[in-house]
């Protein structure tokens, strides 16, 4: 969450006092409109990666990615819930 915190920031979105609806249209929009951001994350998740992992994504990069960030969301709007 903090990665992400991180990511909006320079946008001054300030997610905290809006209410849940509010939160889940910025967080699904930072993550459509914000490239920058979703590298962020996804740097984070793949250094967390063994080598063994690392060399599936690779080979598997597009549909991982795309399992990635849809988890990355449904984890970010659940912190906030």
């Amino acid at each position: 969450m903090q990665i992400f915190l991180v990511g909006i920031h320079p946008k001054n979105l300030n997610i905290e006092p809006i209410s849940t609806l509010e939160q889940q249209t910025i967080i699904k929009g930072q993550f459509k409109t914000n490239g920058m951001l979703k590298q962020l994350l996804l740097g984070a998740i793949i250094g967390m990666f063994t080598v063994k992992e690392f060399e599936f994504y690779n080979s598997n990069k597009s549909s991982l990615n795309k399992r990635i960030f849809s988890m990355l969301k449904v984890r970010l709007l659940d912190q906030w819930n």
